[in-house]
């Protein structure tokens, strides 16, 4: 099986430019960055199904999230739009900028439960990357949530899976 090696998007830059620029430097695949300003919603859908022919977009970068009811709702969406587009990996931080996850510990885990059962339902798959936290902290999230995996960077902007 030959390598392949993706390049993330960036959500604030024009999503069809950063689509052609991946391609145009050789990149095999697409990680979609969903933060904002994309919204899961039928203009996004649409504008999906226009632009995934650039590249193949195989990884769909969910947003970063302090682990709220309506954010979780708002990964769903995405998941979902995109699994309908067979996008079927999703990555997702566990770290979020106002929730440590030493003291929040419980809330993260159900939340990712959470989601990585709607991902499975989408026939889907969510893995956590650019993680800040301790090894100890990480085996028990994966103990807590067998299902979820970890990719390796490769550099800060793309992701390799072979």
């Amino acid at each position: 099986m030959k390598s392949k090696v993706g390049g993330s998007t960036y959500c604030k830059q024009n999503l069809e430019s950063e689509l052609q620029d991946l391609k145009e430097v050789g990149y095999d695949f697409a990680e979609l960055d969903l933060g904002l300003p994309f919204e899961p919603n039928e203009t996004f859908e649409l504008e999906l199904k226009r632009l995934k022919n650039i590249i193949p977009i195989l990884v769909g970068h969910l947003p970063e999230i302090d682990f709220k009811i309506e954010e979780i709702e708002r990964c769903k969406k995405f998941i979902k739009i995109l699994s309908d587009q067979n996008v079927n990996l999703f990555v997702i931080h566990l770290f979020s900028r106002n929730l440590s996850t030493k003291d929040n510990f419980d809330l993260k885990i159900r939340a990712l439960k959470e989601l990585t059962d709607f991902a499975k339902n989408e026939n889907s798959e969510i893995v956590v990357e650019n993680t800040e936290e301790y090894t100890e902290i990480l085996k028990k999230v994966f103990d807590s949530v067998p299902e979820m995996k970890y990719p390796i960077e490769a550099e800060p902007r793309g992701i390799s899976i072979k």
